[in-house]
């Protein structure tokens, strides 16, 4: 499972790294990132990280349009599940 998948001015990219035993969705908003959706625990236990204090902030974006977030998530849990295929 790769790929981005655009939403509105999100974008959601499927992404491993050696902190995370499983692959995870990353959320961005045009280039600052928003939200990380984990399945460490699993497909049906889903969890968001949003960045720590102390990151750049030129980096992230704390406040974002609600509806294009929730498109973004909903994007991001279908992807991890596999019910979506990618752009």
């Amino acid at each position: 499972m790769s790929g981005v998948v655009m939403i509105n001015e999100f974008t959601v990219t499927i992404a491993s790294d050696e902190e995370h035993d499983k692959v995870f969705a990353e959320i961005f908003c045009g280039e600052k990132f928003v939200a990380l959706v984990s399945q460490e625990k699993g497909v049906n236990r889903l969890e968001i990280e949003f960045p720590p204090a102390g990151i750049d902030e030129k980096l992230i974006m704390r406040a974002v349009d609600m509806e294009g977030f929730q498109q973004a998530l909903v994007a991001a849990m279908k992807r991890l599940r596999g019910q979506m295929q990618s752009n």
